[in-house]
């Protein structure tokens, strides 16, 4: 559990944190999303808020252009709470797995803007475009009467 975000919760606040790499998930449709991973998340103070977080790469992250692995990000986000684990759908949940936790997440980041730029060779945003998929047609097929084995017309195309 993140506890020093616990103490934050419902609040907004200012972060900042080092861009290390992008990542994918697949968002509730099925669809491929870009994700990005900050690491060493702090206060604006100082204080350690989190060792990591994972964020969707969103339009104000599109805006800062190309990201390097190290670069310092500085953004605002609020402290919301979320239940961490998998229960599955309710006729196939077994009540003595592991069961699910409370902890504190970044919601709603907004006002980003790169602190300081880090050494790191620039990180490409991958493109997860979901490939399209050639669905079998089976081709209609005409029925014949089966043709008795001594029957003369019969050819080898038959068997």
């Amino acid at each position: 559990m993140r506890k020093a975000l616990k103490r934050h919760e419902d609040c907004r606040r200012k972060f900042i944190g080092r861009f290390e790499r992008y990542g994918r998930k697949t968002n509730f449709k099925g669809w491929p999303e870009v994700t990005v991973l900050l690491v060493d998340i702090k206060f604006d103070e100082g204080r350690i808020a989190t060792d990591h977080i994972w964020m969707n790469h969103t339009k104000q992250f599109k805006g800062l252009g190309d990201l390097r692995a190290g670069d310092l990000i500085e953004f605002h986000a609020r402290v919301r709470e979320y239940e961490k684990g998998y229960r599955g759908r309710r006729d196939e949940f077994d009540y003595d797995s592991k069961p699910t936790e409370v902890d504190y997440k970044l919601s709603h980041p907004t006002k980003f803007t790169i602190v300081e730029k880090g050494a790191g060779a620039i990180v490409p945003v991958p493109d997860f475009k979901p490939k399209k998929v050639e669905m079998y047609v089976p081709t209609k097929r005409i029925m014949q009467p089966p043709v008795p084995k001594d029957d003369p017309q019969r050819s080898l195309v038959d068997y």
